[in-house]
């Protein structure tokens, strides 16, 4: 299930290669004439294939998932940070505490659930015929529907900031993206031990849960607040602005 999404990708996530008609294009050219138009398809890209994430100023459209849940009026669980643990990462790496995995990427089935499948498109063109965008369109590599992970969650939970390889990260609040029921909390991270960089995700949350501010995993900091029976989460290297890929979510979180 999903909400929104932007798109980022890795060396093991998967990819398109140029189709048939653009190579058969490409015969016959010169090498100098080869070399440009390879650079033309590295730097233009093509939404339907590409996992690289959009600029943030994008605005994507709702993702599909349970209907909404009736609004509760809870206050977003702010928990108390633990010790100062001397830097060393304390966060779990998953955003929900005792986890529950429901659905998996599209290369990762967990129960038999996996996005944007062709079984998986099918039931949502069933289920929900008046989807605009259609399902089809959502489940293309740049919205980065196809490499998330959902988590059983009851409305009014709290989620996370995780850790990543059990390294200690710094989260900043990006932004939250407003849908016509829910939102999506959105951070950038930082690993403090190897200076990669990380955008996450969190669909399904209620408007104006996020945690705004620079947040460290040596404490536990909450993301945002739960609207929904689950949270989709979706994952990737680099930054909205600055380049990057979704990665597989179920090969980072909840483990």
């Amino acid at each position: 299930m999903l909400y929104v999404r932007n798109t980022f990708a890795q060396t093991n996530t998967p990819s398109a290669s140029p189709s048939s008609a653009i190579k058969s294009q490409r015969e016959g050219l010169s090498s100098m004439e080869l070399v440009a138009e390879i650079f033309k398809i590295i730097f233009s890209g093509d939404s339907s294939t590409s996992s690289a994430i959009p600029k943030d100023s994008s605005v994507t459209p709702a993702p599909p998932g349970s209907q909404p849940i009736p609004y509760l009026s809870v206050s977003p669980a702010q928990p108390g940070s633990p010790p100062d643990q001397g830097g060393k990462n304390t966060s779990p790496t998953c955003p929900i505490m005792n986890p529950d995995r429901t659905c998996g990427s599209r290369s990762n089935a967990i129960r038999s659930c996996a996005h944007c499948t062709e079984q998986y498109i099918l039931e949502d063109e069933h289920d929900n015929p008046d989807r605009r965008p259609p399902i089809r369109e959502l489940c293309k590599d740049s919205y980065g529907t196809p490499f998330a992970l959902d988590i059983a969650a009851s409305p009014g939970t709290t989620a996370y900031l995780p850790s990543i390889n059990n390294h200690l990260i710094e989260w900043e609040f990006l932004n939250e993206e407003k849908g016509s029921s829910y939102a999506i909390q959105k951070y950038i991270g930082t690993d403090k031990e190897t200076g990669d960089k990380y955008y996450i995700q969190f669909h399904h949350t209620r408007p104006g849960s996020g945690n705004p501010g620079i947040h460290t995993t040596d404490s536990l900091n909450y993301a945002g607040i739960i609207d929904a029976n689950h949270l989709h989460v979706q994952l990737a290297q680099g930054t909205p602005n600055a380049g990057g890929n979704w990665v597989d979510a179920t090969q980072y979180l909840c483990k």
